[in-house]
């Protein structure tokens, strides 16, 4: 018997990938907190590349792989596409950056022409694999402040990654702070500008405001209506 693809009407084919999103900001702004407002902490696995998971140590819930280097990365990636995604719902990834890093030291050319372009290439090549995962994958990235546009950008080596990087995502979020009477308060903003435009922050469907609370199980309900995924819907139980 010939072989025959998997054909599915378009809802069901959007709806089974999941979200794909990208929390990036500045040091202490909140990202790796966030662990703390997953839909269902029980069926989320955190791949640890930066070692800075000691402000949810108590998470005694959440499954963690500490990353060693991109080939270990690339080998869990493997894992996942061989079967093993059924049993999470979402993939909190910290960080992109820490990932370019990798790969950037790794590269097994030279000059640094050529590591910027083998980083980029393996880095969007691994993003690509995470997008194609069918459940939801959120992931953390840093930022720092371009010398010459005086923007923030993603931190991430090279000219080129850090303006690729946003556009692989279906949502873009940069983590704010202000000081208040009350201390610090936190949120996601959801909409480019106040030197944030670097981040292409957006809301692909019209749904969130331009700051949102910093909260994933709130962000996925607003956004569930119109991309329903089973790990969103757990988190309306």
């Amino acid at each position: 018997m010939s072989w025959q693809p998997q054909i599915q009407k378009c809802p069901e084919a959007v709806d089974s990938t999941g979200w794909f999103g990208l929390i990036a900001g500045l040091p202490g702004t909140g990202k790796t907190f966030m662990l703390r407002t997953v839909p269902n902490l029980g069926r989320t696995l955190a791949l640890n590349l930066e070692n800075g998971f000691r402000s949810v140590k108590d998470l005694t819930d959440l499954d963690v792989i500490n990353v060693e280097d991109s080939k270990h990365f690339e080998r869990v990636l493997g894992w996942l596409e061989g079967g093993q995604v059924g049993q999470y719902d979402l993939i909190y990834l910290d960080s992109i950056t820490e990932l370019a890093d990798m790969t950037f030291r790794e590269a097994k050319v030279s000059d640094n022409r050529h590591r910027y372009m083998e980083a980029k290439q393996r880095t969007l090549a691994m993003i690509t694999r995470l997008r194609r995962l069918r459940l939801s994958v959120v992931a953390t990235c840093g930022v720092k402040r371009n010398s010459e546009t005086g923007l923030l950008q993603v931190l991430a080596p090279g000219q080129e990654l850090p303006a690729y990087v946003p556009h692989q995502f279906d949502f873009v979020a940069a983590t704010r702070t202000r000081e208040t009477d009350k201390g610090t308060q936190y949120a996601l903003q959801f909409k480019p500008g106040g030197g944030w435009d670097f981040v292409k922050a957006r809301d692909p469907h019209g749904v969130l405001g331009e700051m949102e609370a910093p909260d994933l199980r709130a962000l996925f309900s607003k956004l569930e209506p119109t991309h329903p995924t089973e790990g969103v819907k757990n988190a309306s139980n």
